[in-house]
């Protein structure tokens, strides 16, 4: 038994009797609607394998599937809001509706349902390994619906235009708790090809351009203030990914869907908090370094002899060839 779902974009429809009738119209799709469509499709074949879907043509997108647990319509309906889609499941007479609620026949509606929480873990299995890979597994799964897959190293990662984008969560140890510090990472070719291009074969390795912790990456509050990043236990652990969730769909989300480009890449890098938080950061790898001294020269050219300057802060671990390939790049990027 196969399941069918109708997905289209009207945001003035607001009911299931509307819905069916939206369903049943048959319009050509305009290339906005395709590419929404092209939106879902692309997280909803990660979220449910075996998904068919047929061309792009009509303003009403019916994919079909093998019949779907709850929480995978629930998943595919959180793709489909993303889109900015209302999803019609015409079997259960549901329409989950692009702003977070599921309207139903006897005209009842409802918040839409959250994902399934992270499994508890195993008794026994407190520790660093056993945490990361819970930690892992979660942001693999909750975040498939916006695109992202998982990396060997644990982290996500998607490319949106020419940026890549990788989350990861760096787990501490303090006082006998873990201590997670969530880490939001990008990469675009263009800016690595500067520098590499100026400095020749003795370069460090490919790397990110720009790395942000959560409040760099929202400009305000991240998740660890909602729940504390502090861990003594697995319940403790699940609480803070619940908050991540939330935070990530409200705050965190909205800001990497607008970093597409090496110029969006920049905007995060060259503020000022950034310009006077970075001489206190107390590790930034070479390759950063080159990468955000490229953006500078590009993106804030007036004050590249500024940022220079910051970029070349002494680091504990910083040695003579670095300092120096540091010196060739502005000079290369003031010429």
């Amino acid at each position: 038994m196969r399941s069918i779902l109708k997905l289209f974009y009207a945001p003035a429809i607001r009911t299931v009797p509307e819905a069916h009738a939206m369903a049943a119209r048959r319009r050509e799709a305009t290339a906005s609607q395709r590419a929404r469509f092209v939106s879902f499709v692309e997280a909803a074949k990660v979220i449910q394998p075996g998904l068919f879907v047929p061309p792009l043509d009509d303003a009403v997108l019916a994919v079909t599937m093998p019949a779907a647990e709850r929480d995978q319509v629930a998943r595919l309906a959180r793709a489909a809001a993303m889109a900015g889609l209302h999803m019609l499941d015409p079997q259960n007479d549901a329409l989950y509706r692009a702003d977070g609620c599921v309207a139903y026949a006897n005209g009842s509606v409802t918040p839409m349902p959250a994902p399934p929480a992270a499994p508890p873990a195993a008794p026994g299995a407190w520790g660093k390994p056993s945490v990361h890979a819970l930690v892992s597994a979660h942001l693999a799964r909750q975040l498939a619906v916006y695109g992202f897959k998982p990396t060997p190293t644990g982290a996500v990662a998607r490319v949106l235009g020419s940026v890549e984008q990788t989350i990861f969560v760096v787990l501490g140890e303090q006082a006998g708790a873990l201590v997670a510090h969530p880490r939001f990472m990008f990469q675009c070719r263009d800016v690595w090809q500067v520098w590499h291009d100026a400095l020749g074969k003795a370069t460090p390795p490919d790397g990110p351009d720009v790395t942000l912790n959560a409040m760099e990456l929202a400009g305000g509050t991240g998740p660890s203030h909602q729940g504390s990043n502090a861990w003594r236990t697995m319940r403790e652990v699940e609480h803070w990914l619940a908050s991540f969730d939330r935070w990530f769909e409200h705050d965190g989300l909205p800001r990497l869907n607008s970093i597409q480009r090496a110029a969006d890449v920049a905007a995060l890098a060259l503020t000022e908090a950034q310009m006077h938080g970075l001489p206190k950061r107390g590790h930034l790898t070479s390759g950063e370094r080159f990468s955000r001294m490229v953006l500078a020269a590009a993106f804030d050219a007036p004050r590249l002899s500024t940022w220079a300057r910051v970029l070349a802060t002494p680091r504990p671990n910083d040695g003579q060839v670095e300092r120096s390939q540091l010196k060739k790049l502005a000079e290369f990027l003031q010429a």
